[in-house]
Formats: C-alpha cells, sequence, structure tokens
C-alpha cells in the first residue's frame, strides 16, 4: 500500500522538488528543491502525514 506517495511526488515535482539519488536511510528518501532537504517516506498512508510533509517543505497546497 502506497498511499498518498505518489500524489505526494506529483505535488512536490510541480513545486520544483526532486529526489536526492541514494540518500535516505530505510523506508526514507530525501528531496530537495536546492534550498531545503525533507525526508520522505516510500510509504505515506495517512493523508494527515501528508499534508505535514507538504507544510514543513513549504507548499501550500494540502489533501483533502
Amino acid at each position: 500500500m502506497k498511499g498518498y506517495y505518489d500524489e505526494l511526488v506529483k505535488v512536490l515535482r510541480e513545486y520544483g522538488y526532486w529526489r536526492i539519488p541514494g540518500r535516505g536511510k530505510g523506508s526514507h528518501e530525501v528531496w530537495t528543491n536546492g534550498k531545503r532537504n525533507q525526508n520522505l517516506p516510500f510509504n505515506c498512508p495517512s493523508r494527515h502525514t501528508a499534508n505535514e510533509i507538504l507544510k514543513q517543505m513549504g507548499v501550500t497546497e494540502r489533501f483533502r
């Protein structure tokens, strides 16, 4: 079950973020926009978790 991962990646790409290859531990990967790095879990089953990640990354869009 991937949950909101695919939708989260789509939004992040629209806001100029990309995945840093080879970084991250366990079930996480590191995404950046060149100024800010953020860990992103491969499985993001909760809408609330996805929205909190977007908030931490400075993205104004939210899932409803």
